[in-house]
C-alpha cells in the first residue's frame, strides 16, 4: 500500500512539474509568452550597476514568467546565445508600446514579438522581447 502511494505521489509529481515548465524558446521567430506584466526600475549611465551610487534610473516594462525559461542558441551566431533558469523577458517598447501595456501593469497577459539577447548595456535580463504586441489578457 505505501509503495503504491508513493508512486502516485511521484507521478502526481511529474505532472505538476511539466504542466508549470516553461517552454525553451527560439530566437528568430514569433514567441507569445504568458506571465505577469511589470514595471521595474534598472540602473543605467553611467555604469550602469547602482541608482544609489549615482547611476541614473531606466524604467522598463517586464514580463514575469510562472516558470523558469530558455532560450537555445542560434547556430553559428555569437548574438543569440543558449540561456536558462530565465525568469524575466524585458521588453522593448517605444512610447506607444508603454501607453497600450501600461493600464495591464499587474495583470497576467499573453505577449507576441520575436525574443534577441541582450546586446549592450541598457539590455538588463537575460532575454528581450522586440515587436511586442498583446494577444489577450486575463481580467
Amino acid at each position: 500500500m505505501k509503495l503504491s502511494l508513493s508512486v502516485v505521489a511521484v507521478a502526481l509529481l511529474l505532472a505538476f512539474t511539466s504542466a508549470v515548465a516553461a517552454p525553451c524558446f527560439k530566437y528568430g521567430r514569433p514567441v507569445e509568452i504568458t506571465g505577469t506584466l511589470e514595471a521595474h526600475t534598472y540602473p543605467g549611465p553611467p555604469n550602469f550597476a547602482s541608482i544609489k551610487a549615482g547611476d541614473k534610473p531606466l524604467n522598463y516594462f517586464r514580463l514575469a514568467l510562472f516558470a523558469p525559461a530558455c532560450a537555445t542558441a542560434l547556430p553559428s551566431s555569437v548574438e543569440y546565445v543558449s540561456v536558462s533558469d530565465v525568469l524575466y523577458v524585458q521588453l522593448v517598447l517605444m512610447q506607444p508600446g508603454y501607453n497600450q501595456l501600461r493600464p495591464f501593469l499587474g495583470k497576467v497577459v499573453t505577449l507576441k514579438g520575436t525574443l534577441f539577447s541582450p546586446i549592450d548595456a541598457f539590455h538588463q535580463e537575460f532575454l528581450l522581447l522586440n515587436n511586442v504586441s498583446l494577444v489577450k489578457r486575463q481580467r
